[in-house]
């Protein structure tokens, strides 16, 4: 800064790589330096460090002019804290659930497809009865046709099997959460399950 002096290094042990660094104070190019603040300015300033380590800081002396004029004045619950200590365990591999036949008939969408078909299909749908893993697979030209497949595809199992669908489970899509899908399970008495977006 127009040859002046910014700080001095020393060299503290003879053998040793640590240097004890004294900055020049220069206000005139400093933008702006604050120092005071209450103890959630200086909980959001150091990294969400907690209450006691900023106490602890400010005692020992380890941050100069850290003045905590409001020590007690902070958020009990961070919420960038919570944020960012809150996980959840991974979802088994496997399940151990045991399901009866036709108890539980599970469902997704996938697309669009970036390449289409040769007939123009761009999306497919997958239904898994769970107890046996039979699983139809159909493709799609729009979300639109997914409800009607649905039914068709619940009615060509319940009629080979005997037995009627208890539960459907699917994610949240639009697919799948409509009108048509809601009076479907309502006037055949099917329990529809949603899963949270990307889990299993």
């Amino acid at each position: 800064m127009g040859g002046q002096k910014l700080f001095h290094a020393v060299l503290k042990s003879a053998g040793g790589s640590l240097y004890f660094i004294t900055c020049a104070e220069d206000t005139d190019h400093t933008a702006f330096s604050v120092h005071e603040g209450s103890m959630r300015l200086w909980h959001r300033r150091m990294g969400h460090i907690g209450p006691r380590t900023i106490d602890l800081i400010e005692q020992k002396g380890f941050v100069n002019r850290l003045d905590l004029m409001a020590p007690n004045d902070y958020d009990h619950v961070c919420t960038g804290c919570a944020h960012g200590k809150s996980h959840w365990k991974p979802m088994p591999g496997t399940s151990n659930t045991k399901y009866g036949k036709m108890e539980l008939v599970v469902m997704d969408l996938t697309g669009p497809i970036s390449v289409p078909t040769w007939d123009g299909y761009v999306y497919a749908l997958v239904i898994v009865e769970v107890s046996c893993r039979y699983s139809v697979g159909c493709l799609l030209k729009s979300k639109k046709e997914a409800g009607g497949t649905v039914r068709d595809v619940i009615a060509m199992l319940e009629r080979q099997s005997g037995l009627k669908v208890e539960r459907l489970r699917s994610d949240n899509g639009s697919e799948f959460i409509n009108s048509t899908m809601n009076k479907f399970c309502q006037w055949n008495g099917i329990i529809h399950e949603m899963t949270l977006p990307y889990l299993p």
